[in-house]
């Protein structure tokens, strides 16, 4: 998904349209935007404030839905209508939607991820990923894309069939390949590879014919310019949790907020972690995924235990069954957590076992 760089003036722009989101005769100023909020802090059955991640994980999915799924109209008039019957009645529809569109997105996304093992370890594996089927949801392909590109850190174009013969699909990049300008110059190649396509250095769309399929596909590996360590992830550290405690860490990351697009949530080391307690799997009322969670303690004087949580479920199990689990090196990011009775939890981004 195309996100604006949360940086500079919009930055500021968001801050104060949440101090303003948070007053609430100020959200009522926009009915549908206040319907849609009571309908999900309902549904949640957890008060919490209005955050840069209500925008990004529940207003904004909600909203985009209606034109992924049906047609923009029914949140455009969301946005509009001031009648309070009625906004409840939008933000139904667009909470509908949303659901239909989860759904949708995880059938694509297991399919997906299939074609992706395929090209990845049956042989040489791919540097960019072109999968494709034809029924995979046109609105959705890009949601797709970035889920791909997070997990195996390389481009991934998802398509699915604009008509007999003709796929459109849309793409995520990584560093260092220029994805737009690629889906530009595959337009010029003689024959012609694809019969439209643009974007920018880490998105793009394109449209091409099926009897080209294999063909772009092999140009895009000969092209591309990406190495083995193009496809190592990177995380930029600010710092070491022992410097701080979990409050002080809270204190002075929640001064750098809003976090998003060119200014995210700092990343964090946990040197030789030794496990607490028992990792505990959690379901995750909002979407029902499920978490793992645990308790480590940095091997430090006097450091203290502190809470962990693994979104990537998969990465945990299979480190959990090395028997190497019980002390790790770890990369983290700083969360409150507003589910559960732990007040500050760090979200794990990598582990490593300690040899």
């Amino acid at each position: 998904m195309d996100v604006v760089p949360l940086i500079g003036i919009t930055r500021t722009l968001v801050k104060h349209s949440l101090d303003l989101a948070n007053k609430t005769e100020k959200l009522a100023l926009v009915p549908g935007l206040a319907a849609l909020h009571e309908l999900l802090t309902e549904k949640r059955n957890v008060a919490k404030p209005i955050d840069e991640d209500t925008y990004g994980f529940e207003w904004g999915p909600c909203i985009n839905a209606c034109g992924r799924m049906a047609h923009a109209r029914t949140a455009a008039e969301l946005l509009m209508d001031r009648n309070p019957e009625r906004t409840m009645e939008l933000a139904r529809e667009c909470d509908k939607q949303n659901k239909e569109r989860q759904q949708r997105q995880q059938e694509m996304l297991d399919e997906a991820e299939h074609q992706a093992h395929a090209q990845l370890f049956d042989g040489k594996p791919n540097k960019i990923l072109v999968l494709c089927k034809p029924d995979w949801h046109l609105g959705i392909v890009g949601i797709v894309a970035s889920k791909i590109k997070d997990k195996h850190n390389r481009p991934p174009i998802i398509c699915g069939e604009a008509e007999e013969g003709l796929w459109r699909g849309s793409g995520r990049s990584i560093p260092n390949f220029d994805m737009g300008k690629s889906f530009h110059e595959a337009q010029n190649t003689k024959p012609k590879l694809i019969e439209s396509g643009g974007g920018h250095p880490m998105a793009g769309g394109l449209k091409f014919k099926e009897e080209n399929r294999v063909a772009l596909s092999a140009w895009f590996e000969q092209t591309c310019g990406l190495s083995k360590e193009d496809f190592i992830p990177t995380f930029e550290i600010i710092g070491e949790v022992t410097d701080f405690d979990a409050y002080e860490w809270y204190q002075m990351l929640e001064a750098l907020r809003p976090f998003g697009s060119q200014n995210p949530r700092p990343i964090l080391t946990v040197g030789k972690a030794e496990l607490f307690s028992v990792p505990n799997e959690k379901r995750n009322r909002k979407d029902e995924t499920f978490a793992l969670e645990a308790d480590f303690r940095p091997v430090a004087e006097g450091a203290p235990q502190f809470h962990v949580m693994w979104q990537d479920l998969d990465r945990a199990r299979e480190i959990w069954k090395t028997g190497r689990f019980y002390s790790m090196d770890l990369t983290v990011r700083q969360y409150k957590n507003r589910y559960g009775g732990k007040r500050h939890i760090f979200c794990v981004e990598e582990c490593w076992p300690v040899r």
